[in-house]
């Protein structure tokens, strides 16, 4: 059969996407080391490894909101421990599991917004 494509009316005429729902390339950290800055001005999808035990800092973004996903995997050494800042609040009260066992890859999302920053995520 054949298929139609339909646009999405509003008010305003036709939907266009924001700038935000257009898939954005991966930025590549590279090897963390010891202390990281992950930083939303590098984009909002970011992947690096993990080759040490970090001490992680999370720049203040631009805009009074912000979100940032994190793909960490850990090198072939692995046995590292990750310290997040004093004021990420993770949701359920406590930073999740992370696998910090050798290869192993770890998701972390983070959302800026009213002067905070709030962290979910763990283990693939």
């Amino acid at each position: 059969g054949t298929h139609r494509v339909s646009a999405v009316l509003t008010a305003a005429g036709l939907h266009s996407p924001r700038p935000t729902d257009i898939q954005q390339p991966e930025y590549n950290i590279g090897n963390l080391g010891a202390t990281p800055t992950f930083d939303v001005a590098n984009g909002n999808c970011q992947r690096g490894v993990i080759n040490a035990s970090p001490t992680v800092t999370l720049a203040t973004p631009a805009a009074a909101s912000a979100h940032l996903r994190l793909k960490l995997a850990v090198d072939a050494t692995g046995g590292y421990s990750i310290t997040w800042p004093a004021g990420l609040q993770w949701l359920g009260g406590a930073a999740p599991d992370f696998d910090m066992t050798a290869d192993a890859e770890n998701v972390v999302v983070l959302i800026y917004a009213d002067g905070g920053w709030i962290g979910d995520g763990g283990a693939l």
